[in-house]
């Protein structure tokens, strides 16, 4: 969500410098930014309702006093409090500057506190009881190591914090304190930096440090320590910049007109690259450090991530022969949860820091539950935390809309079920090594498809429809949820997803000549089911849309409005979901485009979800 940085130099360049680093933020998503520079024991701030851009204009124009070596910045996506200047970050008081990513949920109880003893307040934020916490144990005499140390002991929720003294210029100092939320340290020559974002370091740092839940840093241009937030020393290793972060640059669209087409057409390669990692020549699959001998499988995810889990329960429970259930993280870390000796929890996160799907984690791991993470970031909290990992390896993913982590996602989903399938014996060699052969030239498939496909021509005939319903059954029915997703977060039109089969249970009532209904309808054995449900539709003068193979069109033809014709393999339910799945992002993507919608940075929306 958030993005925070600063950096402690021995140059003048820390505004440039910060400045930078937020623009490799913007991801992320946010709707304020702002930045504080300190020099000759003065503040210099600037804050801004809207880009990055339009702060770097503002900057501009005094930019004189905007020469430090020393400063923090920090991209803000409201939560509590409107976005205005006053709730935008960094929030100054009389003699600290703190950024702050997360949420402080004590904070009304600490904000009537400090009122009562005379502090005022200018915003609505939660993260302003911060610096007048600090003040206030600054005005009862301790130093500002020992202020950061008694406030960190107060705040209650998830935060990454940076702070920043007026005293503290000829030290050129800053402290960071993490908890829930990402935090790193990044090593230069005579300078060193701190972000919630290893993307953002890459250009300075040649190292990185992780800094883990509970940890207080203590940093300057030369040298930084870490402490407890009780005071004890601590040691944390530094490590290279993995070679992924370094290569992806987050302003490089390669020559497209938005990272989400992008990310849609680098998929192939992607998922080519993939499975040649994990594949192995002999035809087994490099998951042997897994442990197989598990009976259950509870997968907890949010979003996207969450529908690509309730796609591998059909293929966990059919291919792999092992009991799976599925649940929302938001929901499973609020209630009891009955466990068997050998169940495993899966979650599943892009990021690695999904603040739900972290606290579900830390539920199961208090429980004595085995995890194992499918993961898309190295070093992320998720992947430090979960017993073993599967990396999707599909690169930076920019566009707030999920699409190639999804299907790598898929990928790493569909290798896990193959080898629990193969290690419970529950398909014949020759079965176990076609389907392995059918993932590796699924790429490919893709890749025509993609060149091919007449998408962007439907969604201009549809992009003033009001309502969308998308529909399926089996494994298109948590495809028909991605596809709602997708439109209604990008082209901001109510869209719904549901089980076709659950059209005469209220949906129907739905159902004029002004709905659209896209129909996931793969030729497999429940195509005829899918058919009839399509023919009450119609019924009901619905538009049907149909996503299906050549022979499905042909069955089709006579009924439909429009046909997405995808050349896939029939009844194949390992491989039926990546290829539904790429009109549906197409059409998320074109929707918006007719629509004049911010495709890589829809309203109100982040792409990492850090805070619950």
């Amino acid at each position: 969500m958030c993005g925070i940085f600063g950096v402690t130099s021995n140059k003048q360049t820390a505004g440039e410098i910060i400045l930078q680093a937020l623009s490799r933020l913007e991801y992320r998503g946010y709707d304020s930014a702002g930045i504080s520079l300190l020099a000759n024991q003065e503040f210099f701030t600037k804050k801004v309702v809207g880009k990055i851009e339009k702060l770097k204009q503002e900057i501009s124009s005094e930019k004189e006093v905007f020469v430090s070596s020393i400063g923090i910045g920090h991209t803000r996506w409201a939560t509590h409090g409107k976005p205005s200047l006053e709730n935008a970050h960094p929030i100054v008081k009389k003699r600290v500057a703190v950024a702050h990513n997360g949420i402080i949920e004590n904070h009304a109880e600490l904000r009537q506190e400090l009122i009562a003893k005379g502090y005022t307040f200018i915003g609505n934020t939660d993260t302003e009881v911060i610096p007048n916490l600090i003040e206030y144990y600054l005005d009862q005499g301790v130093n500002a190591l020992e202020a950061v140390q008694k406030t960190l002991q107060r705040l209650k929720g998830a935060f990454a914090l940076l702070i920043m003294f007026k005293e503290d210029l000829v030290s050129n100092r800053l402290f960071a304190a993490k908890l829930g939320a990402p935090l790193a340290i990044g090593l230069g020559e005579n300078e060193l930096f701190i972000s919630s974002d290893a993307l953002a370091l890459a250009p300075f740092a040649s190292r990185i440090v992780y800094l883990e839940d509970g940890d207080l840093a203590e940093i300057t241009n030369s040298n930084y320590k870490i402490f407890s937030f009780g005071g004890q020393e601590l040691s944390r290793d530094a490590q290279e910049i993995d070679e992924e972060v370094i290569k992806n640059d987050p302003n490089n669209k390669n020559g497209y007109p938005h990272f989400m087409l992008k990310e849609i057409n680098e998929q192939p390669s992607i998922l080519k690259a993939l499975f040649e990692r994990y594949i192995k020549d002999d035809g087994t699959i490099d998951f042997t450090d897994i442990d197989t001998s598990i009976t259950s499988i509870n997968i907890i995810a949010c979003g996207t991530s969450f529908y690509a889990g309730l796609v591998a329960k059909y293929w966990l429970e059919e291919i792999a022969g092992i009991a799976t259930s599925v649940e929302l993280a938001s929901e499973y870390r609020y209630r009891k949860v009955v466990s068997h000796a050998n169940s495993l929890l899966i979650c599943i996160s892009q990021s690695g820091e999904t603040a739900d799907t972290l606290a579900a984690l830390k539920k199961a791991k208090n429980e004595g539950i085995r995890s194992l993470g499918i993961i898309n970031v190295k070093q992320s909290s998720i992947a430090n935390l979960a017993d073993k990992v599967i990396y999707t390896y599909a690169g930076s993913e920019i566009g707030v809309a999920s699409t190639k982590a999804f299907t790598a996602q898929l990928a790493a989903l569909a290798l896990l079920t193959l080898r629990f399938a193969q290690v419970n014996k529950q398909l014949p060699t020759s079965v176990f090594k076609n389907n392995c052969a059918k993932l590796k030239s699924l790429p490919q498939a893709m890749a025509n498809f993609l060149e091919e496909n007449k998408v962007m021509e439907l969604a201009q005939k549809i992009c003033n429809t009001n309502f969308f319903l998308f529909a399926g059954r089996g494994v298109s029915y948590p495809i028909s949820l991605e596809g709602a997703l997708k439109t209604k977060e990008l082209s901001y039109i109510p869209s719904e997803g549901i089980a076709l089969g659950e059209l005469k249970h209220g949906t129907l009532a739905l159902i004029d000549k002004n709905c659209h209904v896209i129909v996931s309808i793969p030729y497999d054995d429940l195509f005829a089911k899918a058919m009839s449900n399509i023919q009450e539709i119609k019924a009901r003068d619905g538009i049907v849309i149909a996503i299906t193979s050549p022979q499905g069109a042909a069955a089709l033809k006579e009924l439909c409005d429009e046909i997405i014709v995808i050349d896939y393999p029939e009844n194949d339910k390992l491989i039926t979901p990546f290829i539904s799945a790429l009109p549906l992002q197409l059409l998320a993507y074109y929707l918006a485009l007719a629509n004049n919608r911010d495709i890589d940075k829809p309203r109100n929306l982040s792409k990492s979800v850090t805070v619950e």
